[in-house]
């Protein structure tokens, strides 16, 4: 899947997050952890590189549960010059920390079908032994057409 960025909606300890289009103008998160030149990587972009593949297998392990951000795609592109490694998901709608900002007055059924479907994403992760050691109102996403609630940042 070919993908064209086009506008950075995050930036986190281990990447920056861009919206990006296919050929089909479908929109997806696409999460780069590296982009650098080959002649600069040094002993800290290897160590990244082992979170990095931690990272995809723990979504690989946890890819079609609910509740659970999946990944859509592997983003790279290796040449002699220059490396790029990321990961792509489905584009959500915001961030629960946007969410409540931005909607003051949501309900309390709102705000209780949120915790469940929290609730129910930390239940899966535990039950396969995983712990998520950042859960706050960033990494939790919300996608309104779908109704989900995926935990994200694993």
């Amino acid at each position: 899947m070919e993908l064209k960025k086009l506008c950075k909606i995050g930036k986190g300890g281990f990447g920056i997050v861009w919206k990006a289009m296919d050929s089909l103008d479908d929109c997806y998160a696409m999460k780069i952890f590296l982009e650098k030149d080959n002649k600069d990587l040094d002993q800290n972009d290897l160590d990244s590189f082992k979170e990095i593949i931690t990272e995809l297998k723990n979504l690989l392990i946890l890819k079609g549960i609910d509740n659970i951000m999946s990944i859509t795609g592997i983003a790279s592109n290796i040449t002699k010059t220059k490396s790029v490694l990321g990961i792509v998901q489905n584009l959500m709608d915001s961030d629960l920390k946007a969410y409540l900002r931005d909607n003051p007055e949501a309900t309390f059924q709102t705000k209780l079908i949120i915790a469940i479907q929290i609730s129910k994403g930390l239940k899966a992760i535990h039950y396969r032994g995983f712990s998520h050691n950042d859960i706050k109102l960033g990494n939790v996403l919300i996608n309104w057409k779908n109704e989900r609630v995926p935990i994200a940042k694993l």
